[in-house]
């Protein structure tokens, strides 16, 4: 938001001080949009400035941000009605007064350009015509205490801007002050009649300080508060509290001292400005009262969410998800210490973060640049912040109580937090007087910022100020108690070349809304690689060791799965009978398993898969005896937050037996007498042939009579060792002819 302060220099001598207090609360009777809101009281009145001398003001060929625009969403049934008591600072207006409305989208004419029947207005002055101003228009009757309006009574909806013209007094240009002023935009007529508040706004406002008679002087007061509507559909609110700017031109903008395309981190910093003021156009609408809301969109709340940290030391991702655009801060708390810590912990910006899922790029470094250790364990936070708001000060010449300013929609907040950054200022010389800064440079506050009522100065402010200054309980501050501890400057401004403010344009920014998401703690990733092999383990376990020779050209791939997710991080064809998984986020767990296909990363894992007459013999992590007790070509790691690379996460694999079929014929022994069964034969890749003194397994068992070994009935999945084929008999269960059928495999040397 950028409020740029503008001050006559020639009256420089007389300014007394520049005040932000904190946040009042003013209630009003009466329906208006004007007076009401800007003056509290008929002592510390607020004029509306016309002025083609300075170039501020709502007069014809004005600057579009100047205007003062309003709106009709029902032509029908609504009016725009407005009224004013002008002056020539102490006396009224001695020349004839103009008002046209325009309409906003051509700037053709809609109403007028008509005369006030009186020069000075249709308010009455003093505090008869305060009175009437505060009250609002009396519509058909409706509010006898208001004043008597002009109506324009629109044909079509759509935006409108109202601007006031005259004749110079003298020369060719003019300075003309609306003392008391109000617009307002309502339906019905006499009982009624309903006004419609948060209809009038304008990008800049032209106001001046005139509780003295209408003429203004440094001394005088000025209180309310103003209505900002950002362009991400936030509201908040600047309250002016006993606030002595004189004249002066409040804006709000996203993007600070500069332009819309601009680098924000350095037009966020307050610049010399000299003698004149920055042009800062585009500026927000600003409203004197709560936006209408059926015609002014509010953005919905949100909680944002941030992923895990994901990538190797050096080269961070952040994965984050928003529903709203706005800017993003992530929140790294390093030291265990509540909050901030300038050095030690981290503290990112994004900005103008889009809408859905971003990713963040980090180098995992803490606030000194140092490389932060893998493990590390540490809470990390995101805020979404929305409706960023800039306010530029320009010529503000001290400011000893800060600025406050509250969120009002979508969600209220008081006291929202405060940033700056004055530490690019530097002395401006060489001028007369009062047109010097001797206060040297300020503080860089853009990452801790402060609650408001905060950034107060008076002169020379010391590194360490972040809490406005002591606040007299007089009406005008008195400069023992006002002024700055640490403040070259004194209360008065006789001697502008020792005020913090003077010829410079003060810059403070702060969020409407911040949206955090939930603190999680975690420990920092590192990164490892994992290296395993495929063995031709022909003994199996025999020796208690996943080893043999490597496989040479295996078709599998070894496929590496997160164990939390189940979903497939890695894939690895085997190569030479080994395979590499590099950078492993280190703090996890993961499964390793072997598949003869390649699967896609992202997906669920896969089901172990091995090439055809191939068998797990067992798998373990390191080259020494041991296994993992289940031999299932699937083996899960650990890798820990502190750990080097991981390697020899080794399979054992074996070609399975071939088992011939046999078969004969015999007669039925009859009764429980039995035949022995033909001798039983295979062969093995690695072991050669297999008979007797080898093992078998009787994977089914005859459905038609009972299989012996050795005498006793063997049982399903029964492993003979040291098969001797006399030893295996056969009682077939029927009377006469039939067909005996089992089924049996070879076991190698490896249990396979």
């Amino acid at each position: 938001m950028n409020v740029n302060i503008l001050n006559s220099k020639k009256l420089k001598g007389n300014f007394q001080t520049l005040v932000f207090l904190l946040m009042t609360c003013v209630t009003f009777n009466g329906f208006a949009e004007g007076t009401k809101q800007l003056s509290p009281n008929s002592t510390d009145v607020t004029s509306l400035v016309v002025s083609t001398l300075s170039g501020v003001g709502a007069y014809p060929g004005t600057l579009p941000e100047n205007r003062i625009r309003f709106v009709i969403d029902d032509n029908a049934n609504q009016n725009f009605y407005f009224g004013a008591r002008i002056q020539n600072r102490a006396a009224d207006w001695p020349n004839t007064v103009t008002y046209t409305i325009r309409r906003s989208s051509d700037g053709s004419v809609a109403f007028g350009p008509a005369n006030f029947v009186n020069s000075f207005g249709n308010i009455p002055a003093g505090t008869t015509g305060y009175n009437q101003a505060v009250a609002g228009p009396n519509v058909g009757g409706s509010t006898p205490a208001g004043y008597t309006p002009i109506t324009f009574n629109p044909t079509e909806d759509g935006e409108y801007y109202i601007e006031f013209s005259t004749t110079p007094i003298t020369g060719a240009t003019y300075n003309m002050y609306l003392t008391y002023f109000d617009f307002t935009v309502g339906t019905g007529t006499g009982g009624s009649f309903a006004p419609i508040d948060g209809r009038v706004f304008s990008e800049k406002w032209a106001l001046r300080a005139t509780a003295s008679g209408g003429q203004g002087n440094f001394p005088d007061l000025l209180s309310g508060a103003l209505y900002v509507y950002t362009d991400d559909q936030t509201v908040v609110r600047m309250d002016y509290n006993n606030f002595q700017p004189l004249q002066f031109n409040p804006s709000f903008n996203k993007f600070g001292i500069g332009t819309i395309g601009g680098n924000w981190l350095t037009q966020r910093r307050s610049v010399n400005s000299g003698s004149t003021a920055p042009s800062i156009p585009d500026g927000f609408r600003t409203f004197l009262n709560v936006p209408d809301t059926s015609v002014y969109s509010i953005a919905s709340t949100e909680t944002p969410v941030v992923g895990a940290i994901t990538g190797c030391p050096g080269n961070y991702q952040i994965p984050y998800s928003i529903v709203n655009p706005g800017d993003v801060k992530f929140f790294f708390n390093l030291d265990g210490v509540a909050g901030y810590q300038q050095g030690v912990d981290v503290l990112i910006e994004i900005l103008n973060s889009p809408a859905g899922s971003g990713v963040y790029n980090w180098d995992g470094k803490d606030g000194l640049g140092n490389t932060i250790t893998p493990g590390t364990p540490f809470t990390t936070s995101l805020s979404l912040l929305r409706g960023r708001v800039n306010t530029p000060s320009f010529d503000a010449e001290l400011n000893k109580q800060g600025f406050s300013v509250s969120s009002v929609l979508p969600t209220a907040v008081p006291n929202l937090r405060l940033y700056w950054d004055d530490s690019q200022l530097t002395n401006i010389t060489g001028g007369a007087a009062d047109f010097n800064n001797y206060t040297g440079a300020g503080i860089d506050n853009s990452l801790i910022g402060q609650l408001s009522p905060a950034h107060a100065y008076d002169g020379l402010y010391g590194s360490t100020l972040l809490v406005p200054p002591l606040v007299s309980t007089t009406p005008n501050p008195d400069p023992a108690t006002a002024a700055l501890s640490s403040g070259g400057g004194g209360g008065s401004p006789s001697d502008a070349n020792d005020d913090f403010g003077n010829l410079r344009t003060i810059n403070s920014w702060f969020w409407a809304v911040e949206e955090t998401s939930f603190s999680s703690t975690l420990n920092l990733p590192g990164c490892v690689n994992l290296q395993g092999n495929i063995y031709n383990d022909s003994d199996g376990l025999l020796d208690n060791t996943v080893d043999g020779t490597l496989y040479n050209d295996l078709p599998v791939y070894a496929v590496l799965v997160d164990s939390v997710s189940g979903n497939v991080t890695d894939v690895q064809l085997v190569t030479g009978g080994q395979y590499t998984f590099n950078n492993i986020k280190t703090g996890t767990g993961h499964y390793v398993l072997l598949s003869t296909s390649s699967p896609t990363i992202g997906l669920p894992a896969p089901a172990v898969t091995l090439p055809a007459n191939y068998g797990s013999t067992g798998e373990n992590i390191g080259a020494t005896a041991g296994n993992d007790t289940n031999p299932n070509s699937s083996i899960y790691v650990n890798v820990p937050y502190v750990s080097g690379n991981i390697t020899n996460v080794n399979f054992g694999l074996t070609q399975l037996p071939n088992s011939n079929p046999a078969s004969n014929t015999y007669p039925n022994p009859t009764g429980t007498n039995t035949i022995t069964v033909p001798t039983l034969s295979g062969s093995d890749p690695e072991d050669g042939s297999l008979g007797a003194s080898n093992s078998i397994i009787i994977k089914t068992l005859p459905a038609n009579g009972t299989l012996y070994y050795n005498g006793s009935a063997v049982t399903d999945e029964q492993i003979i060792t040291n098969y001797n084929p006399a030893l295996l008999t056969l009682d077939p269960s029927f009377p006469s002819v039939g067909t005996v059928v089992f089924d049996y495999a070879f076991l190698d040397n490896a249990g396979i």
